[in-house]
This record gives C-alpha cells, structure tokens and sequence, in this order.
C-alpha cells in the first residue's frame, strides 16, 4: 500500500512542482526599452488620469486615463 502511494504521489508532486512556475522573461523580452507616454494638450479636454472609482453596483472599478471635455 506505502509503496503504491508513493508511486503516485512522487511523479505528482514532481510535476506540480515543475509544471507552475512562475513565466521566465527571455532574453530579448527583458531588454526592451519602456516608452514614456506623454500626452498631448487638447483645447477644450483636460487629461484624467487612471483612478478607481465605484460603479453602479458599489463595487471598485479601475478606470483608466482618458480625455475629459470641460464644460464652460
């Protein structure tokens, strides 16, 4: 019975163990340059950033940045 449980258990657990990792970045992955992202002044927007903000249900949403036009 021992030995049937380790025959199973150990390719198991070896598996798990070797099948979820965490994803390696390649080389040529990891030497790329990050841009800046800059943005540019429209008349009559003004630039939002990223916020979270509560929907119609209370719950918290991420909303990202976006133009929002002022209103005179």
């Amino acid at each position: 019975m021992k030995n049937t449980i380790k025959f199973i258990l150990l390719p198991a657990l070896l598996f798990t163990m070797f099948a979820v990792q965490a994803p390696r970045l390649s080389a040529a992955e990891s030497n790329q340059s990050v841009t800046e992202v800059k943005h540019k002044h429209r008349p009559g927007y003004k630039w939002v950033a990223g916020h979270y903000d509560r929907n119609k249900f209370g719950k918290l949403v991420w909303i990202p940045g976006h133009w929002k036009k002022i209103c005179l």
